[in-house]
């Protein structure tokens, strides 16, 4: 069962009232954050079923539509094996299931972190060619005059 707070409705509800309400007062409300990544604990799993199959692959979905990307994590070999076999990695990549919550957690920070430097990066670059752009202007300008 997926708690309301955490519900891909209610992430939905939030992403709308901010984008709302910033266009109705031109301003940027600080709003509760929503997570951007969910991970699910398999690990107490002792069975799953087609329709549990089904209803995962669709909870994975719906999150995914709302930006939030889903992980599974300590799925025991029998589940794996249940969730290749109802078609389950078709729709959602092999690469979202880890061993433990531990490898799930140290991939979504490296992942994150890696997003934050390649956004620095862009910036500072970007930063340069205008840096570039206005002393090459200035130059213009000088010899113009």
């Amino acid at each position: 069962m997926i708690n309301s707070f955490l519900s891909p409705s209610f992430i939905s509800a939030i992403k709308a009232a901010r984008k709302r309400e910033s266009k109705k007062h031109n301003i940027n409300y600080k709003t509760p954050e929503t997570p951007s990544h969910i991970i699910i604990d398999c690990s107490m799993f002792s069975h799953i079923d087609t329709n549990g199959v089904t209803t995962l692959k669709k909870t994975v979905q719906l999150y995914k539509e709302v930006g939030v990307i889903t992980f599974l994590a300590g799925c025991p070999v029998h589940i794996t094996k249940m969730l290749e076999k109802d078609g389950f990695f078709i729709d959602v990549p092999f690469s979202h299931s880890y061993i433990s919550i531990h490898d799930a957690v140290t991939n979504i920070l490296e992942e994150i972190n890696a997003n934050k430097h390649h956004e620095t990066q862009i910036n500072v670059d970007n930063e340069i060619i205008d840096d570039d752009i206005i002393s090459y202007k200035n130059k213009v300008n000088q010899i113009d005059s």
